[in-house]
């Protein structure tokens, strides 16, 4: 059984699997949370784990009762963090999804805002350009706001200049 895994790469295809499991969702909660609510239909729970902490293998884990009275013990996908104490995955880790990946990320460099709503979601690749247009917006709605309220003050003025043009006149 173990050659057959060997000769098809199955346990090479898992292990790449996983870590684009990693390189996708282990960098914030919320893509934690889109994981595990991704995984949770198919009775699977990511345990995301740094180098130090040990596998879960999901030994001492509560079984549920599915729908027709059986128990079933849910599947751990050990899930390795990236960050601090490890270096992100380049494309020469993969060897299967290489192309896919690779794809993908060409295409986050290339992201551009299509809608307003889009301006105020960071860019992939150039964070700060993005902060940039983000705090031009805002310097050009107080610009668009000080004129409205100076054109406002300009109204206001000329009406009381003609009023009291004609409480002279009188």
């Amino acid at each position: 059984m173990f050659l057959i895994v060997r000769v098809f790469g199955a346990y090479s295809l898992f292990e790449e699997v996983r870590d684009t499991y990693s390189l996708l969702f282990s960098r914030t909660t919320v893509s934690q949370d889109i994981l595990r609510s991704m995984l949770r239909p198919r009775n699977c729970v990511p345990a995301f784990m740094n180098n130090s902490s040990p596998p879960r293998d999901g030994s001492n884990t509560p079984s549920k009762r599915t729908s027709k009275g059986q128990t079933s013990t849910p599947t751990f996908i050990n899930i390795l963090l990236w960050g601090k104490d490890r270096t992100s995955p380049t494309l020469n880790d993969f060897t299967h999804f290489r192309p896919h990946i690779a794809l993908l990320v060409q295409r986050m460099d290339g992201w551009t805002p299509s809608t307003w709503k889009d301006l105020f979601i960071p860019a992939y690749k150039d964070r700060i350009a993005s902060f940039g247009v983000q705090f031009g917006l805002f310097i050009a709605i107080l610009v668009v706001l000080a004129f409205l309220v100076n054109l406002a003050q300009l109204v206001f003025a000329i009406l009381t200049w003609v009023g009291q043009a004609q409480i002279t006149r009188s």
